[in-house]
């Protein structure tokens, strides 16, 4: 008997696959019910979705062939994006509603049809899915992280916690704005149907011969047209608006989005193609496929890479290109190896300190670049597009916590807060963006104990492959496509990361075929009992790892809400206009000229009819200089209509200046929290009307 097999920690690997495999296929089933609503609220002027049309599509051709469905994803995510667009463009047909990450509903179609065509076919369910527990970790992290997360927004916006609108959400998903309470419900969806996809693909792609052909074959085809799109839109600005043909227009055409929503996207897609094919062609003996691939479709790759106007990617590539060609050359070198891997761990604990000792490492880098001639360091931020000024705020954001990070989905939220990220780009002018590195952004929302998971994930199927030459086809696919996220965010993309997932799975096939100890087999598990202390032990540790993991979960959820950024609700107190049905923020400003003596502000009744709370609210009368003249405290305590009035001081009415009345309120209430509809606003009082006298 192998006790290595029967240690405690690996019974807890199978349980730790069953628990992902189960939270994914969760996701998977939510994903195809909120079709549901959204088929029921369609605009009758569109006939069907893209998202409802891949789910459909998918799921048929799976529930005859996996095989055939595989195919049939494979060259359909690449497309996703602007896939309606595309059709009415080229085809005059737009009645195809577009809808954002409809890759999503392809998996889950696949998964749903592949599932069913095994139960058709009685096999045994480790034949058509089956969970490496490295992806079934990572999928418990981030549903860790996704609860901390809405937990904290909820604090953060002193709302309460309503089991009937988890439900609401999970059943409106893409109805989420970015901003929004339960956003990282989404993001927790996304990584499901990513885990799902690589459950699914391990078992499939394991039972095929030559299986990088299923996966690399229907994605080149879409690369080619994808590319030659993009190549058109260059030349003629097929389908572009009038500000979309002056960005970058001075040389070389229009800039190429292919059927991406914008040019790092599509730039990052590209790479696959100028960079993630090589590898195939190192593995395939196939001499026309090589010749096509050398000839053909790298060369015209390169050429809609150079058009995306990406010129971040675009250096990045050919940098990665010379380093490849450089480490090729001299692979056989003796210190070779040890210098590449040297420069490499100089180059990891350089960033590491600057995760560690952000303000002193800033420091430096400016300084640094001050020495080599640049003076002016604005000017430098906004020649690379904000991403030094970006990084900065990165970096400030993952310091306050370094552990397990900010939670899911919270750096486009939190980063809109300008007292966290000291960035006027970030918070200001785009009220939250995100971290325009992939690797920076993840780490700042699941910490450093996320960055090991997901580098557990990515590392554990290399280290356990003792053939790792079979490994080159998916590891260079996967690595063009991480290339793309240094200065850039292609796997906000949610088809890209499902492309990657793709192609990690095919590392995990062979990785799963060398060594059996993702969980226990079927063989081992009949033959190679484990006794019942050892199964005992491994209960009790789940056990005892759930509670530990449920006390830090209250203890980060409870902490949170006295600490920053936590405290206050960033988008509740950003002062904007009166919307058009009356409703205003939690700060509302009002400009008053120097003849002024009083305001009166007309309230309807609906805030506390709906939020049910007392309010308190404080009337500030500020000059241009923001000295304070005056200011009332008032508070809302019952519902029906009331009317607040606020003096001028007569002293202030002599000086004859321009004066600013500032309402500021206890908090903000959220309609989607409340049940009432799909409203994410944060609204403060419901203004009627606004009496202004003058002498």
């Amino acid at each position: 008997m192998n006790s290595l097999k029967l240690h405690p920690l690996a019974l807890l690997k199978p349980i730790v696959s069953s628990a992902g495999l189960i939270i994914a296929l969760t996701a998977g089933l939510l994903i195809i019910l909120n079709q549901y609503p959204a088929l029921v609220s369609l605009d009758p002027k569109y006939r069907i979705s893209t998202s409802a049309l891949g789910l459909i599509c998918a799921f048929a051709t799976s529930l005859v062939s996996p095989r055939a469905g595989l195919i049939g994803v494979m060259f359909a995510l690449p497309l996703q994006p602007k896939l309606a667009w595309q059709i009415q463009q080229y085809f005059g047909y737009g009645r195809i509603l577009p809808v954002h990450n409809a890759g999503l509903d392809l998996v889950a179609g696949l998964a749903l049809g592949t599932l069913i065509n095994g139960i058709w076919r009685r096999r045994f369910w480790r034949d058509t899915i089956a969970m490496p527990w490295p992806v079934g970790l990572a999928m418990l992290l981030v549903t860790f992280s996704a609860i901390v997360a809405i937990a904290r927004n909820l604090k953060q916006t002193s709302s309460f916690f309503r089991f009937d609108i988890l439900v609401y959400n999970l059943f409106h998903l893409r109805s989420l704005d970015w901003h929004d309470d339960f956003r990282p419900l989404f993001d927790w969806a996304v990584y499901g149907c990513a885990f799902l996809f690589i459950a699914l693909l391990v078992p499939l792609l394991k039972a095929l011969k030559k299986r990088e052909y299923y996966l690399f074959i229907p994605l080149i085809v879409a690369l080619v047209m994808a590319a030659i799109v993009g190549i058109r839109q260059s030349l003629y600005g097929i389908g572009f608006t009038a500000v979309q043909m002056l960005f970058r227009s001075e040389s070389f055409g229009f800039m190429a989005l292919g059927f991406q929503d914008d040019i790092h996207s599509f730039a990052g897609q590209m790479l696959i193609g100028a960079i993630g094919l090589w590898g195939l062609i190192y593995w395939s003996k196939n001499l026309p496929l090589r010749v096509a691939l050398v000839l053909g479709v790298i060369p015209l790759s390169w050429v809609a890479l150079f058009l995306s106007k990406s010129k971040a990617t675009f250096a990045l590539a050919l940098l990665t290109q010379l380093l490849v060609l450089l480490c090729w050359l001299n692979r056989h070198r003796q210190y070779f190896w040890p210098i590449v891997l040297g420069c490499v761990a100089t180059l990891f604990i350089f960033l590491l300190g600057g995760l560690f000792f952000s303000e002193s490492w800033l420091a430096f880098i400016k300084s640094s670049l001050q020495l080599a001639g640049v003076r002016d360091l604005a000017a430098f931020n906004l020649a690379l597009s904000y991403r030094p000024e970006v990084y900065a705020a990165g970096l400030k954001m993952f310091s306050l916590f370094p552990i397990f990070g900010m939670g899911q989905g919270e750096y486009y939220r939190q980063s809109a807060n300008h007292d966290l990220t000291h960035s006027f780009f970030l918070s200001i002018q785009q009220n939250g963006e995100n971290g325009h590195n992939y690797f920076l952004h993840t780490l700042v929302e699941t910490g450093l104990v996320g960055g090991i998971v997901f580098g557990i994930l990515l590392i554990y199927p290399i280290v356990l492959t003792q053939n790792r030459r079979a490994l080159i086809p998916a590891a260079i696919g996967l690595g063009a496509i991480l290339i793309g996220n240094i200065f850039a965010h292609s796997l906000l993309v949610r088809e890209t990361l499902l492309i990657a997932a793709s192609m990690l799975a095919l590392m995990y096939v062979y990785a799963e075929a060398e060594n059996d100890s993702f969980t226990l087999s079927t063989n081992e598990s009949i033959n190679e009992k484990p006794s019942r202390a050892l199964k005992g032990l491994a209960s009790a540790s789940l056990c005892a790892g759930l509670g530990v993991l449920a006390v830090v979960i209250g203890i980060m959820t409870y902490s949170a809400q006295a600490q920053f950024p936590f405290t206050v609700d960033t988008q509740c107190y950003k002062n904007r206009p009166v919307d058009p049905d009356g409703w205003t923020a939690g700060l509302f400003e009002l400009p008053l000229t120097d003849d002024v003596t009083s305001v009166t502000i007309h309230l309807k009744p609906n805030q506390l009819i709906l939020d049910q709370r007392p309010l308190a609210m404080q009337f500030s009368l500020r000059d241009l200089n923001s000295t304070l003249l005056s200011s009332q405290s008032f508070s809302l305590t019952q519902a029906g209509p009331r009317s607040f009035t606020m003096e001028v001081p007569a002293d202030s009415l002599l000086k004859r200046s321009q004066k600013i009345l500032s309402v500021t309120l206890e908090r903000c209430f959220i309609p989607r929290n409340l049940g009432i509809n799909e409203d994410s606003r944060r609204l403060g009082v419901q203004i009627e009307g606004i009496d202004i006298n003058t002498d």
